[in-house]
């Protein structure tokens, strides 16, 4: 065997990310026999298996490479497509004006399929619907284009900022990573229970479940529960409701407003500096799940103000400012989450190897960067977004959006792949287990881990 080839360094490497060679506990196996686990999406609807693309998003061993080219061709061809857009209607080239327009329609439509209900509703245990739901907005708007409609509808497709402020929060209460110094965060929040997040996001979500759980199986005798559509409106209902709870806190929790504000203006991260307990890296408290809620409401009631307000006064002009407006919004939570990706508090690995044995390389920075122009840029634009030059370069900022996500995801999703094998009974099996009393030896468990992998990945 050659000890110095690259799989073997990974190995050896503490700080490489081996997902499915990660051992699992002999008790935590045995707490895992007999349970039920969740059916593969491709087995409970076997036809999905002849959708060439579609069927890869549900694959847990390929979802990973295959959202990360289908953000890559949507962001290339909204990257693409704009300015040539732009170009052609200057030049009078109505033919490739429309045809450039087209292009960033179906690519929009085609990333709110996927990311509709792929990450909305199946790579989690838990559905978050607000993405789904922003998503079909989003599907809508594609379909109707640049009309007065279609911008709207584009607007409401920034709701997903409602499913990541659930997301975010969800996240907060599973994270079992802290900070230290709590002392000194008391001090500054004093009697705020947001000094410890994890708490707040705790109470929340059990709050959220209890009511997902009321209402499919109280509320009229549990009419919801037997409905078609009745898990996505209560889950819907209820998420709605802790997001206007975490919007609320936006206000409450000492200096967010202003710390936010800080961020969006200006390069350098801001917010009360804490420690990561687990990779000893400093980043400044963003409390983005309430950013995210505060920003997906306020998204919601504009584009909506939009559409009632303009049909009911008949003014056009206040159509359009309110639509620009909704569209702006969002660039608050993007330029946040983008300053939070770039800090990597998880310390997560620049390199590791993902659910199918492939190599990845991952660079906060270059994620967290893109997010922030992306987000500057979303907001400049959105002040013309009404016109089709402000169209075509608001889909340009969003095209870098797109790779931005792309990036920071490759951890992400790799983790979700992880959460889906563990949630339909794949669980993790120690490689290095043997009936024979003689321990291994270092190449013999190397080599273990390496078939571990290769099976899986097969």
């Amino acid at each position: 065997m050659d000890e110095n080839a690259p799989w073997i360094k990974h190995v050896k490497d503490e700080a490489c990310k081996r997902s499915l060679a990660t051992p699992i506990s002999t008790p935590a196996e045995h707490a895992m026999e007999g349970m039920v686990f969740e059916k593969p999406v491709l087995e409970k609807y076997p036809f999905l298996k002849s959708i060439p693309v579609l069927k890869d998003m549900f694959d847990p061993y390929k979802m990973g490479e295959t959202f990360s080219k289908m953000w890559k061709g949507v962001a290339y061809a909204l990257i693409g497509a704009a300015p040539v857009e732009i170009i052609a209607d200057f030049a009078g080239m109505t033919g490739l004006a429309k045809m450039a327009g087209l292009v960033q329609r179906l690519s929009y439509g085609f990333n709110n399929i996927a990311s509709g209900v792929g990450r909305g509703l199946t790579q989690s245990a838990h559905k978050f619907w607000w993405q789904f739901n922003g998503e079909v907005f989003g599907l809508i708007s594609a379909l109707l284009g640049n009309t007065t409609n279609g911008l709207t509808f584009r607007a409401l497709a920034n709701t997903v900022l409602i499913g990541r402020a659930n997301e975010n929060a969800m996240r907060d209460n599973d994270n079992l990573d802290s900070f230290i110094d709590k002392a000194a965060a008391k001090e500054h929040y004093g009697d705020n229970p947001y000094y410890d997040k994890k708490n707040v996001a705790a109470d929340y979500t059990t709050k959220m479940m209890h009511t997902i759980d009321s209402l499919e199986n109280n509320f009229l005798g549990g009419l919801f529960s037997k409905i078609p559509g009745g898990k996505l409106l209560t889950g819907s209902f209820a998420q709605f409701l802790q997001t206007t709870k975490l919007g609320k806190d936006f206000f409450s929790i000492p200096g967010l407003p202003a710390t936010t504000a800080k961020n969006f203006f200006s390069t350098s991260q801001q917010g009360l500096t804490k420690t990561s307990k687990n990779s000893g890296k400093k980043y400044g408290e963003v409390h983005e799940a309430n950013t995210y809620g505060f920003a997906g409401l306020a998204t919601l009631a504009t584009a909506v103000g939009s559409f009632v307000l303009g049909k009911v006064t008949g003014s056009k002009t206040l159509d359009i400012a309110l639509t620009n407006i909704a569209n702006m919004i969002p660039a608050l939570g993007i330029v946040t989450n983008g300053k939070l990706a770039r800090q990597d508090a998880s310390g997560h690995p620049r390199l590791f190897t993902d659910v199918a044995g492939k190599e990845q390389k991952f660079s906060p920075e270059k994620a967290g960067l893109l997010q922030m122009i992306s987000g500057w840029g979303m907001a400049l634009s959105g002040v013309i977004f009404h016109t089709k030059l402000g169209a075509a370069l608001y889909n340009t900022f969003n095209g870098l959006y797109f790779l931005g996500i792309r990036e920071e995801m490759k951890v992400g999703i790799d983790d979700a792949a992880v959460n889906l094998l563990l949630r339909q009974g794949k669980y993790y099996k120690d490689p290095y287990k043997e009936a024979a009393v003689k321990p291994l030896s270092e190449s013999q468990r190397i080599s273990k881990v390496h078939q571990a992998n290769l099976a899986q990945a097969a």
